[in-house]
């Protein structure tokens, strides 16, 4: 081997050198070893940033694109299924839209909140029946859920069933300001008191009387104060 060496006119390495040089080696597959195996989860947190803040910016287009990679990754990614499927109702895109919001139930049941909003998506796309079936679900779960109240209204306004829709509206608007009266009040700070019988009395009035009142069922999806 030394003659090999030699012949080409290099040095033999030492055995020191060639064991640090091992040393090395081995430390570099181990770097990149760990450096693989938390990779994916990363990515996918990397990919699922970028697409809130495209969703802060509103580009829902981008977002949603980010919200895939985020779920290409770990395609059980609650909270991935859960604003791509928001993402989609932002978009109008109301069949992508069903289909990530009940993916995003699917994985974790405790997020009620969302059948609802895959109501509304359902609703959009003709199938008030299923739609339907959702709404019940969440007001069975939570039944002071102003955001299925309004959409339970909607349902029952597509049906023509007005007086249905204007008790479910006026249950929900007293639910909203029930909700309202429970917050600290600008002028006496830590009051709670609920506000009188005739405030939600108001509000059915207001209803009954103007048809521009009724809460719009078709574009609730903001956040309520019934989301649990």
């Amino acid at each position: 081997m030394a003659g090999l060496y030699q012949s080409y006119g290099r040095r033999q390495p030492s055995p020191i050198r060639l064991g640090a040089r091992i040393v090395l080696a081995f430390m570099f597959v181990l770097a990149a070893a760990t450096s693989c195996s938390r990779e994916p989860g990363a990515v996918r947190d990397a990919a699922y940033q970028k697409g809130m803040s495209y969703v802060g910016q509103k580009n829902f287009g981008a977002a949603v694109v980010e919200f895939k990679n985020a779920l290409q990754v770990d395609p059980r990614f609650v909270n991935g299924h859960e604003q791509l499927g928001l993402a989609y109702v932002e978009m109008n895109k109301m069949d992508n839209a069903a289909a990530s919001l009940g993916k995003a139930i699917e994985l974790d049941p405790a997020r009620g909140h969302l059948r609802a909003k895959r109501a509304r998506a359902l609703a959009g796309l003709g199938k008030l029946d299923e739609a339907e079936t959702a709404v019940e679900a969440r007001l069975k779960e939570k039944s002071d859920d102003v955001e299925a109240l309004v959409m339970s209204g909607g349902l029952s306004l597509a049906r023509k069933d007005v007086s249905a829709a204007r008790k479910t509206f006026a249950q929900a608007a007293a639910t909203a300001s029930s909700w309202r009266a429970t917050l600290p009040s600008t002028k006496a700070c830590g009051s709670t008191s609920p506000k009188s019988a005739s405030t939600s009395a108001k509000a059915t009035s207001a209803m009954r009387g103007k048809r521009r009142s009724r809460p719009c069922w078709r574009c609730c999806a903001s956040p309520t104060p019934g989301r649990r």
